[in-house]
């Protein structure tokens, strides 16, 4: 937002984490407004104290556009500066000529303003907004899938022109970084992690942005172990998009981020349908003690009957040669198949630095129709085919012009 509104003269306080922060910086500041995200869970007691202190309040509901128009409520004209603001009328002639009256100069400070209201739209116009989504992609064991399946829908709700953002677990491996080639296509990437320690916030342009889609990924010069809960919650709360996908991977066991999963809106959790993986997640033999893999499927269906977080179940690489009547027998319903891609197709795409979808858009739209209905409004379902165009309607559109 400093960026879409650097031509004007506002001082910006520092963005607030908590609720004690803001309690604390009240006492020593005169704001006009304050921006709120509608997702934090003390925004209730936040407007009170603003209220407080008369202080007026927008909130954010992911949509940029709509926060900067109410905005422009409280901000100068663009270019304005002192000397305008404090023009006495006795400067102006008592019987002024027609080219130098103060209307004809309150009309010019009418048009630059709408010249700052189109400047500030056009970035945020490209693609629509919708309420903010939270999800997390969760590989049951190593290379199942979870940050494929992230990347790719991603790139179908990109394509219907939604904003979204790929992160990518901090402590986790480096991996879409290498696939996407960003160590070429992008100069000035910072891997979130390292934002956040240098300069407290994320930076507009050090992300990777590809195709509509705002990547934070991991980098090979800089792994993050020691990564703390704290920097986690401020990561999934600053990267703030329409559609956030989460690669968390396989590395759901690390308990930072089983303290992260009530966070989430969806947590998709992807399943290679190998024998000895499901055997795993099925319930164990009487006496015996349950494996991870078990426990976390119990304690996911756990959140989503308490109605806390929204769970699917996403089979991946599926085949002919999967067994699907095992797989009618777990304990929880399959939202989505998704089948094994043939190794060339995936290898010509990472050669490329490409996500699949992009070479395959119709197979792949196919089979993630069930994961974008769980996250989008209806009218976001299906994308539009392009009408034929016939020899009269091409008349009529250059009668038009």
């Amino acid at each position: 937002m400093k960026s879409f509104l650097e031509a004007h003269q506002i001082e910006w306080s520092e963005n607030i984490q908590s609720f004690d922060e803001l309690r604390e910086e009240m006492g020593f500041s005169s704001w006009q407004v304050a921006i709120i995200d509608s997702r934090l869970w003390w925004q209730e007691e936040a407007k009170e104290i603003l209220s407080r202190f008369a202080v007026d309040v927008i909130s954010f509901d992911g949509d940029f556009e709509v926060v900067i128009n109410q905005l422009h409520d409280y901000l100068p004209e663009k270019g304005e500066e002192s000397e305008e603001i404090d023009l006495a009328p006795e400067t102006f002639p008592e019987v002024p000529e027609e080219d130098d009256t103060p209307v004809r100069y309150i009309e010019k400070r009418v048009i630059e303003e709408k010249e700052v209201r189109v400047e500030v739209q056009v970035p945020v116009k490209t693609y629509a907004s919708i309420p903010s989504q939270l999800c997390y992609f969760i590989s049951l064991s190593p290379r199942s899938g979870a940050t494929f399946l992230a990347a790719n829908l991603a790139a179908a709700l990109a394509t219907r022109q939604l904003h979204c953002t790929v992160l990518e677990y901090p402590k986790g491996r480096v991996s879409l970084y290498d696939l996407l080639n960003v160590g070429v296509k992008s100069e000035n990437y910072e891997p979130p992690y390292k934002q956040l320690k240098e300069y407290g916030f994320f930076q507009k342009g050090k992300d990777f942005f590809y195709n509509g889609i705002s990547f934070h990924l991991n980098h090979p010069s800089f792994p993050d172990p020691k990564v703390a809960y704290e920097d986690l919650l401020k990561m999934i709360y600053q990267i703030r998009s329409s559609i956030n996908l989460f690669d968390i991977s396989s590395f759901w066991n690390d308990p930072d981020f089983m303290t992260l999963l009530p966070e989430a809106d969806h947590v998709f959790l992807v399943i290679d349908p190998d024998p000895a993986l499901i055997e795993r997640i099925a319930p164990p033999e009487e006496g015996v003690q349950p494996t991870p893999e078990h426990s976390l499927v119990q304690r996911l269906l756990e959140l989503h009957k308490q109605k806390q977080i929204q769970v699917h179940f996403i089979i991946n690489k599926d085949s002919n040669g999967v067994d699907h009547k095992v797989l009618r027998e777990l304990p929880f319903s399959v939202l989505a198949y998704i089948p094994h891609f043939e190794p060339a197709l995936v290898y010509q795409a990472n050669w490329k630095g490409e996500l699949l979808y992009e070479r395959e858009k119709d197979l792949m739209e196919q089979h993630l129709q069930g994961l974008i209905k769980q996250i989008v409004p209806p009218e976001y379902f299906y994308l539009e085919k392009p009408e034929k165009q016939g020899l009269l309607d091409r008349i009529k559109f250059f009668k038009k012009s």
